[in-house]
């Protein structure tokens, strides 16, 4: 694999793409992974041109080599996630399927992450029978089936049926839990209705663990009437300034929808950088979510089913 001076990782140590920083000296960049593969994701390059560890370790002078590696511990450190444990990851040609040409270690904390990242078996095992559950009372095919969107599709989730049934209600709420790192969020919430049987779930479940979320939701239009607020769920003596927010979805196509949740939170004071969806199509959700600084995490895409 050849160097490319294209490639996204360059252009983001040149300037020219925003990252969310964590940590940058003399030696390295890190920033949070638009697409995490676990609660805490975390992306550390170095500053030069260099393709894998085996050309780093090969052809960077030795401050270089130090400083870096340093840097990789240092971010740890400052992320606090030496303590509960964390895996650092290197993907080195093509057998270990490295995408991008520019050396870059993977950090991942947050959960169990059990061997080379598989999942714990028991979410596993709530994993396939959510899917089951899903691909039995809310997905369905058919021709000129009516998105949220206006657009028309040949398959749809109807995901009520599952998050109203005891079952599925329960597994969402813990594979969503063991999407989010302990006080990575104060409040959890979506948009009426679709996120609000989520969000209520998760609550819910968080209150067996030792870090308990909140909920919240967004009213498409505020009522005429009592508070008059578009964000629901905030106790009236407290306010959502400085508070984080992890924003949840029943099914994400372009994200439309949770976006004007997005826009409602922050207007609110809420800091939002993530979006959990039960589903998602695969149609631009992750992108347009992206380009707010928004990264999505998905328990299932399109492609779980059998369509794209």
């Amino acid at each position: 694999m050849a160097y490319d001076s294209n490639n996204i990782f360059a252009r983001i140590l040149r300037g020219e793409i925003p990252c969310d920083k964590v940590f940058e000296n003399d030696y390295a960049l890190a920033f949070r992974d638009i697409n995490p593969q676990a609660p805490v994701h975390v992306l550390v390059i170095p500053k030069g041109d260099y393709v894998d560890l085996d050309d780093f370790t090969a052809n960077a002078p030795d401050n270089l080599v130090t400083g870096f590696f340093r840097a990789v511990g240092e971010v740890a450190r400052a992320g606090g996630l030496v303590e509960g444990g964390y895996r650092a990851l290197a993907n080195n040609g093509e057998n270990a399927h490295q995408e991008v040409p520019h050396l870059h270690i993977h950090l991942f904390a947050g959960r169990p992450l059990g061997p080379m990242l598989a999942r714990t078996d028991a979410a596993g095992d709530d994993r396939a029978r959510l899917l089951a559950l899903i691909g039995e009372k809310s997905f369905m095919q058919g021709e000129g089936l009516q998105l949220a969107s206006g657009a028309k599709s040949t398959f749809y989730f109807d995901m009520k049926p599952t998050m109203f049934s005891p079952e599925g209600s329960g597994l969402i709420a813990r594979l969503i839990l063991r999407e989010i790192a302990p006080g990575a969020a104060n409040f959890i919430g979506g948009l009426e209705m679709g996120a609000v049987p989520v969000v209520v779930s998760v609550v819910h479940e968080s209150g067996n663990t030792p870090t308990p979320l909140r909920g919240l939701f967004v009213r498409k239009q505020p009522k005429g009437h009592g508070t008059q607020r578009k964000v629901e769920g905030v106790p009236r003596d407290e306010d959502l300034h400085g508070k984080k927010v992890i924003l949840v979805d029943d099914v994400t196509t372009t994200g439309g929808s949770v976006l004007k949740a997005v826009a409602a939170v922050r207007e609110a004071g809420g800091v939002v950088e993530r979006v959990i969806t039960v589903v998602d199509r695969q149609e631009g959700a992750a992108d347009n979510l992206g380009c707010e600084g928004i990264s999505l995490t998905a328990l299932f895409s399109a492609s779980d089913f059998g369509v794209k």
